[in-house]
């Protein structure tokens, strides 16, 4: 269980940590050839990518391009399926606003910056968090309405 790089971590290191319950819950549910035959297919397919060392190999093996990262966690969650957590249910799927949210992170976190330089964070975090994850969800897009309203309003006196 790692930080791999070019991704969402922390959400990344749950779904990891829900797998490696279900593992020791029921080792049964490993099948060793199987796992034992991925892991050589993908040491292969990075050698045939260009990495021709085994530094090289364990350098890409930590690094998720594109989708890797949503479809490693989808995964992780599919074999962690019926692991109970602290939370109910764990989720099936990423859930698209994840995937789009991180795609946005550069625009969202130079306008939460803009927002801290105006002294408007307070006012803009207020009762965030009282309806649960939702509520970040939407502050996220109302920070990149703000961006992009302040962006075209800066084109526009140009």
């Amino acid at each position: 269980m790692g930080l791999p790089m070019w991704t969402s971590p922390f959400p990344l290191m749950e779904a990891q940590a829900h797998a490696i319950v279900r593992a020791f819950a029921d080792p049964s549910s490993l099948d060793p050839i199987t796992e034992a035959v991925d892991i050589i297919a993908r040491a292969e397919n990075f050698r045939g990518a260009g990495a021709s060392t085994c530094l090289a190999v364990a350098k890409t093996w930590v690094r998720f391009v594109g989708d890797e990262q949503w479809i490693s966690r989808d995964e992780l969650y599919e074999f962690a399926e019926g692991v109970e957590s602290e939370t109910g249910t764990l989720p099936i799927k990423v859930r698209e606003w994840e995937k789009e949210c991180y795609d946005l992170r550069d625009e969202v976190r130079s306008a939460w910056e803009g927002l801290e330089k105006s002294g408007k964070v307070r006012e803009w975090l207020k009762d965030v968090g009282k309806n649960g994850v939702q509520d970040w969800v939407d502050l996220v897009y109302r920070v990149l309405d703000y961006a992009r309203r302040r962006s075209s309003s800066a084109s526009a006196r140009l």
